[in-house]
């Protein structure tokens, strides 16, 4: 995992004022077939409401539908 484990708590942190980089993160995971850690990301970032909470969860829901489809 490596590299990986520091996404979840850097996810959290930025949460959705970071909406572009929380994208980045959950990319980077699902290219190395990392899933549960894509769909953490944006399952930590979410949690407080931000201005760009509606965004990510879309693209939290493209995620999973992308992931179901692979599986």
């Amino acid at each position: 995992m490596g590299r990986f484990d520091k996404f979840i708590p850097v996810a959290k942190e930025m949460g959705t004022r970071e909406w572009e980089r929380i994208v980045v993160l959950s990319e980077a995971a699902e290219k190395k077939k990392e899933y549960k850690i894509a769909l953490s990301v944006f399952d930590v970032a979410i949690k407080e409401s931000g201005n760009h909470t509606e965004y990510l969860r879309k693209e939290y829901s493209k995620l999973k539908a992308r992931i179901s489809k692979k599986s």
